[in-house]
């Protein structure tokens, strides 16, 4: 009991360490492992098998394939491309937004790098036009979630992994398709809330014209497509596909080494496999079992997917969701249901990961960070805009977690 406690204080201060410094979580955790796992009785030799190799040569490989995509501007003219199919619907362009987001997360890059290149994008496409950034702000992150659940996408992936090792088994399409249809319902309270469908353009809207895919875009996309079809339809590893049409690319001059390299989403891969390794260690000292019995301990049947998703999303207000959130509780759900004596587990995990990255928009995060930067620095606001701004984002984060808490509480996540 009193290593099991410590455990989780371990995990708790490493949280706290990257919050408050600024420092990737995944660095801290493996350091404080080595302490933590000295004062269990674990050897070193047991410690570094808590890195999770197989996780972090697929989500390499993913991230590498995309970031060719990035650095030839593959993904950004896709986007500009699918925008203008509005045309003059001013009113239909934060769905526009919302899905072009799910589409590019869904077929690989996944919700962290979508949500940096659309949010950009909308927030570029507010300060043009003079439409609301927070609709479009929301469009493009709760987009880029609704998406980043798939089979070939990282965050899908994890969460398979986690699945896997908890023994909760193969999660299909049952996540990936709750995350899509709750991140579109409550994308649809917002457009509502804020008036989208009287959206107008009050700023001069100038169709740029765009370029035609280069022969090296064209590529990419073929790329792309043939991962797709190797992956959902021939059941290939995606990071290892990703491997090869990556370095294919390169050898056709797609892009470059180097631009390739400083585009692959490093620091989140020694995030999420860096916390793996102090989560290994907490769950063999018991931690892990210790959050699953105070969970369990304030749960019914009834609120237990409500009261998990609100404890993800709260947690996810100050950490990772991939990094932290989705490894310290996705383990936890095998014993809650033990405790409660039965439940859906897919329900569990969706809320788990669904109220989290919804509590990402947030502008203390990553995602909502980027769209409050972006758009003060296009339009230039004054500090109290600026302030004004940062408070609605955090509604909006705010808002997701009560949203998902109560779909969850009437059953939403047990549809699938």
């Amino acid at each position: 009991m009193g290593l099991a406690v410590i455990s989780i204080l371990f995990l708790a201060l490493a949280i706290f360490i990257g919050f408050k410094k600024g420092i990737n979580t995944g660095f801290v955790s493996i350091g404080l492992a080595l302490i933590l796992g000295s004062m269990g009785g674990i050897k070193t030799s047991e410690i570094i098998k808590g890195f999770n190799s197989s996780l972090f040569i697929t989500m390499l490989g993913v991230s590498f394939m995309f970031a060719i995509a990035s650095d030839n501007k593959t993904l950004e003219l896709t986007a500009k491309k699918l925008i203008y199919l509005a045309g003059n619907k001013i009113f239909l362009i934060p769905y526009i937004v919302f899905l072009i987001s799910a589409f590019l997360a869904g077929i690989g890059p996944g919700t962290v790098p979508v949500m940096g290149i659309m949010s950009i994008f909308a927030m570029s496409l507010a300060a043009s036009m003079g439409l609301n950034p927070i609709l479009l702000a929301s469009s493009a992150l709760l987009g880029a979630q609704a998406g980043g659940l798939t089979p070939i996408a990282p965050t899908g992936i994890l969460a398979q992994e986690l699945a896997t090792q908890a023994g909760i088994g193969d999660l299909g399409l049952h996540v990936a398709m709750n995350q899509f249809i709750a991140s579109l319902l409550y994308f649809t309270v917002i457009y509502i809330v804020l008036r989208g469908y009287r959206m107008e353009a009050t700023g001069i809207q100038q169709r740029e014209a765009l370029p035609k895919f280069n022969k090296y875009q064209w590529m990419t996309i073929l790329g792309i497509v043939v991962m797709i079809v190797a992956v959902l339809i021939f059941g290939y590893n995606v990071g290892l596909v990703c491997f090869l049409l990556g370095a294919i690319l390169l050898i056709f001059n797609a892009s470059t080494t180097k631009a390739a390299m400083k585009n692959i989403a490093w620091s989140t891969l020694i995030l999420v496999c860096g916390v793996n390794v102090l989560m290994s260690v907490v769950i063999k000292l018991g931690g892990i079992q210790l959050i699953s019995d105070a969970l369990a301990s304030i749960m019914i049947p009834f609120t237990s997917v409500s009261i998990i998703g609100i404890s993800s999303g709260i947690l996810s207000w100050f950490s990772s969701t991939s990094g932290v959130v989705m490894p310290t509780m996705i383990p936890t759900v095998p014993g809650i249901l033990e405790s409660l004596g039965g439940g859906n587990a897919i329900a569990m995990v969706s809320a788990i990961i669904i109220t989290a990255h919804t509590a990402g928009c947030s502008p203390i995060s990553s995602g909502g960070g980027q769209s409050l930067a972006a758009y003060t620095t296009l339009v230039q606001t004054s500090e109290t805009e600026e302030r004004d701004l940062f408070k609605k984002l955090f509604y909006v984060a705010i808002g997701g977690v009560i949203f998902m808490g109560l779909w969850g509480l009437l059953g939403g996540f047990s549809f699938l």
